[in-house]
């Protein structure tokens, strides 16, 4: 199927090659600008701001400060904003609330292009980032991350579905693989779920060393997101963006 693809600033998501996204795990406004020189080094396609490793992200004064931070410092690289919950791999644990007004102060300054949230929040949640993302211009990812074990194919085909099901622009699985087989039905799951006439964007990724190959061959299994090493990482398996280019490019002009 040919879903729209997405405008972010100067990169199109959904357009064939997967966008390498780096992540930002520093926990200080010094930390971040170091990322951002990072960043300008290897010109990845997005950062990922994840916010739950910053100090004092539970205040928004604190997260616009590090948000206007990486916009005066990444030269126009679009940010994907995330803060993650303490359940699925975050770095504080925040009352929803809390969270949710600082992700709404974040979306409102118009300095991000991406928001991820999971799709395991309450609709508490869900629902009033979902409609403010929408009057913004902001894409919606919705998440789901299992750091222990891979679920069977068609469970994972139906978190997908959940996740659309909410409302996502983006929807996205991460998942840790105890075997070569886990990886190999990560990308099944993936390829099943992109081939509904209705799906929308998708984002699959098996992590550790064994799923590296899910990263590199994002195109394959129609993931448009695919993560790289910066400074530090944010999960199991990523690698340096230069190492990545290269054979992503390759598979990405081959695919039909």
């Amino acid at each position: 199927m040919t879903k729209a693809p997405i405008q972010i600033k100067d990169k199109v998501l959904g357009g064939g090659t997967p966008l390498i996204t780096m992540p930002f795990v520093g926990k200080t406004l010094e930390a971040l600008k170091e990322e951002c020189q990072t960043a300008l080094e290897h010109q990845p396609d997005l950062v990922e701001w994840r916010a739950d490793y910053f100090e004092g992200i539970g205040e928004p004064a604190k997260a616009l400060e590090g948000l206007n931070t990486l916009n005066d410092s990444l030269g126009g690289i679009p940010i994907l904003f995330t803060l993650r919950s303490a359940s699925e791999g975050g770095a504080q644990a925040l009352e929803e609330t809390t969270r949710q007004a600082v992700i709404e102060a974040v979306v409102q300054t118009g300095l991000v292009s991406l928001v991820d949230i999971e799709a395991a929040s309450p609709q508490s949640l869900i629902e009033p980032i979902r409609d403010l993302t929408r009057n913004h211009g902001v894409a919606l990812i919705l998440s789901n991350h299992d750091f222990k074990a891979t679920p069977e194919p068609e469970d994972m085909l139906n978190r997908l579905l959940k996740a659309q099901a909410l409302g996502a622009d983006i929807v996205k699985l991460a998942v840790m693989p105890q075997s070569r087989e886990d990886v190999l039905n990560l990308m099944l799951a993936s390829v099943r779920y992109n081939d509904l006439p209705d799906a929308t964007h998708a984002v699959t990724i098996s992590m550790s060393g064994d799923g590296l190959i899910t990263r590199l061959a994002a195109a394959f299994s129609h993931s448009v997101i695919t993560f790289c090493a910066g400074k530090g990482v944010s999960a199991p398996g990523q690698v340096p963006a230069d190492e990545m280019r290269g054979p992503m490019g390759l598979l990405a002009r081959h695919l039909k």
